[in-house]
């Protein structure tokens, strides 16, 4: 093995050597496995690539190494993979030692199915298998009490935890490894930074702004996404979002915006939510609480989140295991709490829709009786008072004018006395004219204010005439038969509307009922609404104010134990940081006692392990060098006795010559032959330029058809070896003397037109180079055909000539004539066949052409061959005569290579002699060191028996203080777990508080939801009914609420005649109660008698 596999512990001082291969590989080096020695085959070699091998990764793996977060305990299976030993060579930290785990990742249960070559040891893990739930709780349990022990030692965080890092054997053991990857805290700072995290495993505060020291919590939250992912089979961020969150893809950008697959307030976003999601509700309860405490509450309150305690008391309890709970270092708000808006909003309350712009016609009794006209006559007699006021005031201003016309007519008459007599009789008969026209008119002026404008329509009046009592009757009568058509025509309607009444009663009910529900779900959801803004605004603010009673009691709680004396000397900023510092302290003194039950022991074991290193001593190194120096010494020494018996060699330059020459001569021969090869292949060249061909290949492929092909594809191959049988057959039917009338014919088809040869008429390029190579195939095998019924004939022949009796019998001589022939004939035709497939081959263009080409080559290379084998026979002779002329030297040369080879011999010997010298004094340095080794064991015996009776006195004295302070530091702890107890209770009666609002705004908003969803199902069981009866009815219904809109129409007519009847006969009254005398009296009097008096008649 190379010498880059061998490295050297930093502590144990131990040579190492390590596989060639690593076994694993990550992003900071390579694991290995240890080849030697075998007392560390329990643990593997982390190498570090070379940029990653820093002073301060040398530094933290030395802290790591000498600060165990467990102790450790022979036989015991290894929970972590913990820095055992540095590892380095030249002096130069390359990487780590780490006690070997053995199992799988645990990644393969965190999908929703196994891979489908897991073992059937995993199978039983199957989300399908019934037990597989308590199965992963129970490695959710194993896992959490690692972590827990790992926090316990309050200086690591792992931030790096994720299924990778954990291995699982399926008897459930685990371990979680990639340990050297933890932040170290002291103090509450880091002083060695953890170097990556998994975005999938990170919690929302990494991404909120630049982080200071990694608390424990970030591991809580990564923690809870690998039970999740084990005990459901996908990450609890899984699923699409709605805007604004629907461009989010990857599962850091979910959790970095909280949208957590199950969070309360975050439904409304979610659009695609996987279908496993769903067994998160089949959980037990206890389990989906410390989810929503860990993904929901822990988003922003990072201690919040569930502990590794805390699953594991809880999964302890729920799977009935023997452990004794571990105190909780945080307690969570209550997990009532709940978002009333939030579970509203997940209420289903959508119902199927009616069609649009229909409504039902109201067909009650009631809604169809005439309404009486609003219009009463009193308002009319008001009317009547303010006009007829009005008209009083008008007539008082028209007589001061006329007065004070008169008066300034008399001043002027007095003036004129002339025009005396004429101006009195004008004042005397105009002045009574004029006031009694205003006096009767203003009986129509005033009438004229209580009728309408549509009242003048209706009876055809002028406005501008005075309304006269003629008239007036006339009007009324007309006015009357009016109204009493309508009267009637509204009445016929009106029955006709009450037979419609009762048809269809039952199916209009039941729509209208239909519709009412769908009302009372628009009100309940009204209501629903406002009242779940208050229910939510309470809740909120109970909320509120129970996280601010948690801080305020957090806050003392702490106070409370920073001024207690007898924590004084701690420096901790939380109860779990002075729990974990007592606890420390507690396993510190726990250990050192152990170490003190057996110090001798310790001692005996110490010392047993240095004999042993003492007596196993490996003196291979030492005797190595030794041996080393004494090989150098013997050496020098041959080298020396060489020197002095090497043989003279004078003729070396001479011999060197000749060998020169001898070169010269084979390299002009051998350059002479490239010269011809490099000709015949340049004609090669030209040949396949001059055929067309892509590559030198493709021409030796057409070569060795010509070339190397069997005989039966020769060309016209056939015909000839036909003819030699046919001459042999004539022969020998010849010398059998065969009569006439049975041998003309086969002699004439032996004898006519020559057989059929090779064409080239038409020459055709072939397919494919392949087509070629088959019809060589063809060839061969039609010859053999031929050939087989050519030898059939010849053995028919020499069948006569052996038995000469056949050849006179006719019946056998006819009978051979006859299937002579028939022979012939094929034979014949099998020639043609053959000539028919050497025309094809041979008239392929290449191989036309090739042919002709290739006879002049064949000539080129046997030249070629001629001078080449001339030019060996030049180089031999030249050669022989060279070595004539150099004989002595030859032979001097022959003298001295048999010399060399005496003192080869020499050499030997000697060399012998040196090893056996250098064997004999290793021998006795090693017999030396031995010695040694005996004397320096007995020295370390003496020394053991002196340093034991000294530690048996400081040891007894150790625990004995060390008992004391363990004793001290258990009270302390003791009493730090009853200040506990209090801050428990008063927290819990917090909660109480907080629970009584949750759990009434629970009950009541159950409650409305249920009722609301108890209407939505009754609806949906009625739409398919009410929706038939609806599209059955529709045109029906839509008629007769024409006809009920016309009915109305109708009765506004009614009343609009009613009213205008009304107004006729009041001013009928008016009329017929007018007074002139009390008119002038209310005019020179300001009063209103003359109104007085027709109210006073009216009544």
């Amino acid at each position: 093995m190379s010498n880059k596999l061998h490295f050297y512990t930093k502590y144990s001082k131990e040579k190492i050597k390590i596989s060639d291969k690593p076994f694993a590989s990550g992003g900071e080096g390579a694991i290995y496995a240890i080849a030697s020695p075998r007392s560390y085959s329990h643990l593997v070699a982390k190498i570090y690539y070379p940029e990653k091998r820093t002073p301060e990764r040398a530094a933290k793996m030395q802290y790591l190494m000498q600060h165990p977060p467990i102790t450790f305990q022979k036989g015991q299976p290894h929970s972590i993979g913990w820095v055992q030993d540095l590892v380095y060579k030249d002096k130069r930290f390359i990487g780590i030692l780490l006690i070997k785990i053995e199992g799988k990742k645990l990644t393969k249960l965190t999908l929703f199915k196994l891979p489908r070559r897991a073992d059937k040891a995993w199978q039983r893990f199957s989300l399908k298998d019934p037990g597989a739930f308590k199965l992963r709780l129970r490695t959710c349990f194993n896992l959490a009490v690692v972590i827990h022990q790992i926090h316990e030692s309050g200086q690591y965080v792992l931030v790096d935890l994720k299924p990778d890092n954990v291995l699982m054997q399926p008897n459930g053991l685990l371990a979680v490894v990639d340990m050297d990857s933890v932040e170290v805290i002291q103090n509450d700072v880091a002083i060695f930074a953890a170097p990556v995290a998994t975005p999938e495993y990170t919690p929302p505060e990494h991404y909120s702004g630049p982080r200071a020291t990694i608390e424990e919590t970030w591991d809580y939250f990564s923690l809870g996404v690998i039970f999740y992912q084990l005990l459901l089979g996908l990450h609890p961020f899984a699923a699409s979002g709605n805007p604004p969150y629907d461009n989010l893809v990857s599962i850091h950008n979910k959790i970095e915006n909280d949208l957590y697959v199950h969070h309360s307030k975050k439904q409304a976003f979610l659009n695609i939510v996987p279908p496993p999601h769903q067994q998160f509700y089949k959980m037990p309860v206890e389990i989906q609480g410390l989810f929503k405490d860990c993904f929901e509450y822990g988003a922003k309150e990072p201690t919040l989140r569930p502990s590794p305690a805390d699953w594991c008391n809880v999964i302890a309890d729920l799977l009935q295991l023997p452990f004794k709970k571990i105190p909780k270092t945080n307690i969570p708000p209550s997990s009532f709490y709940f978002s009333p808006k939030v579970l509203v909003e997940t209420l289903s309350l959508r119902i199927p829709t009616l069609p649009e712009n229909y409504s039902i016609p109201n067909l009650k009794s009631k809604d169809l009786a005439p309404i009486p006209p609003a219009f009463k006559k009193e308002i009319l007699g008001d009317q009547l008072k303010v006009a007829y006021k009005k008209h009083l005031h008008k007539h008082r201003e028209y007589l001061l004018q006329t007065v004070l016309v008169g008066i300034i007519l008399t001043v002027l008459l007095f003036t004129f006395p002339m025009l005396f007599m004429v101006g009195l009789v004008l004042i005397l008969l105009v002045a009574p004219q004029l006031f009694l026209s205003a006096s009767r008119t203003g009986i129509g002026s005033v009438g004229k204010t209580i009728l309408s404008q549509s009242t003048y329509q209706l009876l055809q009046l002028d406005e501008k005439n005075p309304l006269k009592k003629e008239r007036l009757n006339s009007s009324k009568q007309l006015l009357l038969q009016l109204l009493s058509k309508k009267q009637k025509a509204v009445q016929d309607e009106k029955e006709q509307l009450s037979s419609n009444e009762k048809t269809n009663q039952i199916e209009l009910a039941f729509i209208q009922e239909h519709i009412q529900l769908r009302d009372r779900l628009k009100e309940k959801n009204s209501a629903l609404k406002h009242w779940v803004e208050d229910a939510e605004a309470e809740v909120s603010a109970t909320r509120k104010v129970e996280l601010e009673q948690y801080q305020v009691v957090n806050k003392a709680f702490l106070k409370e134990l920073q001024n207690n004396p007898t924590y004084q000397s701690y420096d901790f900023s939380s109860f779990r940081s002075l729990r974990v510092k007592i606890q420390q302290k507690i396993n510190a003194l726990k250990g050192a006692l152990r170490l003190h039950e057996n110090p001798l022991e310790q001692l005996h074991l110490n010392q047993q392990r240095k004999l042993e290193q003492l007596k196993n001593v490996d003196h291979h190194a030492a005797i190595k060098a030794h041996r080393q120096g004494l090989e150098n010494i013997a050496k020098s020494n041959l080298k020396i006795f060489k020197t002095k018996n090497q043989a003279t060699d004078q003729h070396k330059k001479a011999y060197w010559a000749f060998t020169q020459k001898k070169k010269r001569l084979k390299d002009k021969k051998h350059q002479q032959q490239q010269r011809i090869e490099h000709q015949l292949n340049k004609s090669l060249q030209k040949i396949r330029k001059d055929l067309g061909l892509n590559s030198k290949s493709e021409l030796i492929f057409y070569m060795d058809l010509l070339d190397h092909s069997k005989a039966a594809c020769h060309l016209d191959f056939a015909a000839l070896e036909t003819r030699k049988y046919f001459d042999r057959f004539l022969q020998k039917i010849e010398a059998l003397n065969i009569e006439s009338i049975f041998s003309a014919k086969i002699v004439h088809l032996l004898t006519e037109s020559p057989l059929p040869t090779v064409h080239f008429d038409s020459p055709q390029k072939t397919k494919s180079v392949r087509t070629l190579s088959d019809l060589q195939d063809n060839m061969t095998d039609t010859w053999t055909i031929n050939q087989t019924k050519l030898e059939d004939f010849e053995k028919v022949l020499d069948k006569f000539v052996t038995t000469p009796i056949l050849a006179k019998d006719p019946i056998e001589l006819a009978y051979w004539a006859t299937t002579a022939q028939e022979q012939l004939t094929k034979i014949r035709s099998t020639v043609d066949k053959y000539a028919k497939i050497q025309s094809v081959f041979y008239g392929d263009p290449v191989i036309f052409r090739l042919r002709n080409k290739l006879k002049i080559h064949r000539e080129e290379a046997q030249n070629g061959t001629q001078e080449i084998q001339q030019l060996e026979e030049e180089y031999l002779s030249k050669l022989k005569v060279l070595e004539e002329k150099n004989s002595a030297l030859i032979a001097e040369q022959k003298k001295v290579n048999q010399l060399k080879k005496v003192q080869e011999q020499l050499n030997i010997e000697k060399e012998k002699e040196l090893k056996a010298s250098v064997d004999h004094n290793v021998a006795s340095y090693l017999e030396f060191l031995k010695k040694q080794q005996v004397e320096s064991i007995k020295n370390a015996k003496k020394k053991h028996q002196k340093e034991s009776e000294l530690l048996e006195k400081q040891t007894k004295e150790q625990q004995a203080t060390a008992a004391l302070e363990l004793k001290a530091l258990e009270k302390t702890l003791e009493k730090l777990n009853l200040d506990y107890t209090t801050y428990e209770t008063n927290i819990g009666a917090i909660r109480s508080n907080a629970e009584l609002v949750y759990n009434k705004n629970r009950l009541l908003t159950d409650q409305k939801c249920q009722e609301a969803s108890d209407l939505v199902h009754q609806i949906q069981k009625e739409h398919p009914k009410a929706l038939q009866l609806i599209q059955k009815n529709i045109l029906y219904y839509q008629e007769l609420k024409n006809r009920i809109v016309e009915y109305k129409t109708h009765l506004d007519d009614l009343n609009q005649l009613q009213e205008e009847k009304i107004r006729l006969d009041t001013l009928t009254d008016w009329q017929e109660a007018y007074n002139s005398k009390i008119y002038i009296k209310d005019l020179f009097l300001n009063k209103v008698e003359q109104f007085e008096e027709f109210e006073q008649k009216k009544k």
